[in-house]
């Protein structure tokens, strides 16, 4: 039925009519079908993922900045210089005690 009216309306357009020819070139758009997606796996590009995986690296980035600082303070050697470690041994060769410092030393 739909088809017979199309028809319809366009026989009626070509007789010159202005609004026939207006209706007529509507019809005759093509309006395309929506593509759903094929499988499980296949996907339309989405910048969604370019966003998340920036997120990601950026994550990455600072949780390694982060991990640097910490490293360095765990791996540093405290010492201040190479009479330290001697120092140590002859004050507590068995390192039981626990050497507290004065701190009214380090006040300026």
């Amino acid at each position: 039925i739909l088809a017979q009216a199309h028809q319809r309306v366009l026989r009626c357009a070509s007789s010159g009519s202005p609004a026939m020819l207006r209706v007529a070139r509507a019809l005759r758009m093509k309006v395309p079908k929506v593509e759903f997606t094929q499988g499980r796996f296949a996907r339309r590009f989405n910048l969604q993922d370019e966003d998340r995986a920036k997120m990601y690296n950026w994550n990455l980035a600072c949780i390694g900045m982060t991990a640097l600082p910490l490293v360095y303070m765990y791996m540093v050697n405290y010492e201040t210089c190479w009479e330290t470690s001697k120092t140590m041994k002859t004050l507590d060769p068995m390192h039981k005690q626990q050497i507290s410092y004065d701190m009214r030393l380090f006040v300026n």
